[in-house]
């Protein structure tokens, strides 16, 4: 794995606390593979930090955009300029893209995620439908 240098582009992954956030362990290998200097980087953000701390960051070049756990998820859709369906649906963001000019555009892949796996751990969605 690369090390983060001076133009690497950063996705800081927010929670509160942090200690059990791995996704970096699997988002920058991934982020390398696909040709980006990209690196995940959790950060323990209390809930009543979290605006400010979005908006500071968020002005930084070296900053490709966020993810968020709870308890942040409900706060964070509301700091986003657009929101994407699943996340206008659901009421809350799990991942922030800083767009050109400082707009935040989010969207939740909690429920897609969801449903791609599901299959995969011999669950189905009709199995509880019908119950």
């Amino acid at each position: 794995m690369r090390l983060p240098t001076g133009a690497s582009r950063f996705v800081f992954i927010f929670a509160h606390p942090a200690g059990h956030v791995g996704a970096p362990r699997h988002y920058t290998p991934y982020f390398q593979g696909n040709g980006l200097d990209w690196h995940m980087v959790p950060l323990d953000i209390a809930p009543e930090h979290l605006a400010e701390t979005i908006r500071t960051l968020a002005k930084s070049p070296s900053v490709a955009g966020f993810n968020l756990t709870m308890p942040h998820k409900p706060a964070a859709f509301e700091l986003c300029d657009a929101v994407g369906p699943a996340a206008e649906f659901e009421g809350v963001v799990n991942t922030i893209r800083i767009e050109a000019g400082g707009r935040l555009v989010g969207e939740s892949f909690d429920g897609g995620g969801f449903l791609n796996a599901a299959p995969r751990k011999r669950f189905s969605i009709r199995t509880v439908a019908a119950s």
